[in-house]
């Protein structure tokens, strides 16, 4: 199935692509470069994804299911990610800046060289992630879970 039919049957809503994901959907999910932004795409199940370059920005993504995708340097941008899981994902270089993601899980998730710069991330847990050289400046981080979370750079 081509990037762009993935892209289409994505378009119709979160509901009617998780019910064609488990249907008929290819094992391998290629998004990459998919440009969604302003998209409203809550409760999507993008479960390992290979999403690398998308873009993202303002897009409403919350409850998303993205464990295991490939999100290098996906734009996420002043996005919605409140209550997504990222758990295990690969978003290393990417730019989270003022998005939400209160709630957030990214266990063990590689978030490397990213950019989390005024950064809702209240209640996210970041436990065993690595988040080496990522910026977190003004992002807020009350009751953030960073145990075990590589923090250097």
């Amino acid at each position: 199935m081509t990037e762009h039919s993935l892209l289409e049957q994505l378009l119709f809503g979160a509901i009617r692509w998780n019910q064609w994901r488990k249907e008929k959907a290819p094992r391998k999910i290629n998004l990459s470069g998919a440009d969604l932004k302003h998209k409203h795409l809550p409760g999507a199940d993008l479960n390992g994804a290979f999403m690398r370059e998308a873009k993202l920005d303002y897009a409403d993504l919350s409850g998303v299911n993205l464990v295991g995708a490939d999100l290098e340097l996906c734009d996420f941008t002043s996005a919605n990610l409140s209550g997504a899981n990222f758990d295990g994902a690969i978003g290393r270089n990417s730019l989270f800046k003022a998005a939400n993601l209160s709630g957030a899980t990214l266990r063990q998730a590689d978030l490397s060289g990213s950019d989390f710069k005024e950064a809702n991330l209240s209640g996210a847990s970041f436990k065993d992630a690595i988040l080496v050289e990522t910026n977190i400046v003004g992002a807020n981080l009350t009751g953030a879970d960073l145990k075990g979370a590589t923090l250097t750079g």
